[in-house]
């Protein structure tokens, strides 16, 4: 089990029991980490706030990261607008993903991480007060 350990940032995995360190994020978040997501290779795409939101108003773009399974971190994708709500198509080669308070819809496709074929920024027509809370892909 990964976990988002947001406050440090830092991508951590539980084993018996105790939580281990898998990568240090802070050099790399400016900002409190949140939702993760994990491909088949056992990749993880880590978001973050991009801003210290409890002391500043002022809205920044933050880097999508990925955490490989040897602990290296790389960005995945920049320029994105507090990165929320993950998700990759069955076909594993699109990662999809909610700008909490992004203004642009469409894909982004990037030099810096070759893993996945593109990254689709998602902008949802019905809004929520607080921005986008989440994402779900569902095969049917």
């Amino acid at each position: 089990l990964l976990i988002s350990s947001m406050l440090d940032r830092k991508l951590m995995r539980l084993e018996h029991g105790k939580l281990i360190e898998v990568a240090d994020l802070s050099r790399y978040a400016p900002a409190p980490c949140n939702d993760i997501v994990v491909d088949e290779a056992g990749r993880t795409y880590v978001g973050n706030f991009g801003w210290d939101t409890t002391v500043d108003d002022m809205l920044r773009a933050t880097d999508l990261l990925r955490v490989d399974p040897d602990g290296s971190v790389h960005v995945a994708a920049t320029d994105v607008m507090f990165p929320n709500g993950a998700v990759l198509t069955p076909d594993g080669r699109t990662l999809i993903l909610a700008e909490t308070v992004g203004i642009l819809i469409g894909n982004e496709y990037h030099a810096t991480d070759t893993t996945i074929y593109g990254l689709m920024l998602v902008l949802f027509i019905i809004f929520m007060p607080k921005g986008i809370l989440g994402t779900l892909l569902e095969r049917r």
